[in-house]
């Protein structure tokens, strides 16, 4: 659900960016531009993640994984580039996702046959 969410949120931060930057075309450059397709791409990939994962797959988890750690270098790379720590904010939800998706009982959930009613 988390993964979802952050999902979910990408798609409306790619959507307002993209609708702020074409509206302002002073804002519009290389860097707006870079920084829209990124969270767009995130947010295909949080959203395929999460989708696949409750289809309990382990491409699921692996692009859960592989997202929250492209998310988590993002966010340290803006706060280097910035010099403002208070951006490490943005790691909060990445985190857990992160951890939850790579512990060892989520690969036993997934390979666990679902219980048919």
């Amino acid at each position: 659900m988390l993964s979802l969410g952050i999902g979910l949120i990408c798609v409306l931060g790619t959507f307002s960016g993209a609708i702020y930057a074409f509206d302002n075309r002073e804002y519009l450059s290389g860097g707006a531009i870079r920084s829209i397709g990124l969270v767009g791409a995130a947010a295909i990939l949080w959203s395929l993640g999460a989708i696949l994962l409750f289809c309990r797959t382990t491409a699921g988890r692996v692009l859960v994984i592989i997202d929250s750690v492209l998310g988590l270098t993002y966010v340290l790379a803006a706060v280097i580039r910035s010099e403002d720590p208070i951006l490490l904010t943005m790691a909060v939800p990445v985190l857990p996702i992160l951890v939850l998706a790579a512990l060892k009982s989520t690969g036993r959930w997934i390979a666990a046959e679902p219980r048919r009613y």
